[in-house]
């Protein structure tokens, strides 16, 4: 259960590089695949750095990949105004990282 507050400590807190780095772990606690929130996470950590992960033997779900480029797709369509995207957004993706990542206040545990 250490490891899952772990992983949630860094999502919640937005720090995808210590989230991801941990992926080689989930493993040693029999996950069988990668779960929906931590795929999410490690999209926005791949598409904010534009480096390239390994996600430690599993397999990518193609329909995250679409979600994520359908979420940036919105965004730009409102020229990046967080704001005014909003309740577009949140019609299609409230229940995803994507939108907590984006509209979640930052936090002061950095």
């Amino acid at each position: 259960m250490a490891f899952e507050y772990l992983m949630a400590w860094h999502m919640l807190n937005k720090h995808l590089g210590k989230l991801v780095q941990n992926f080689e772990r989930l493993k040693d606690f029999d996950y069988r695949e990668l779960p929906t929130h931590y795929e999410e996470a490690a999209l926005i950590y791949i598409y904010g750095t534009g480096k390239s992960l390994n996600l430690s033997g599993f397999q990518a779900n193609p329909q995250k990949r679409r979600q994520i480029e359908d979420f940036s797709r919105l965004i730009n369509s409102y020229g990046r105004d967080k704001k005014a995207a909003y309740n577009e957004l949140s019609k299609k993706f409230r229940n995803t990282y994507f939108f907590y990542y984006m509209y979640a206040p930052p936090s002061s545990n950095k």
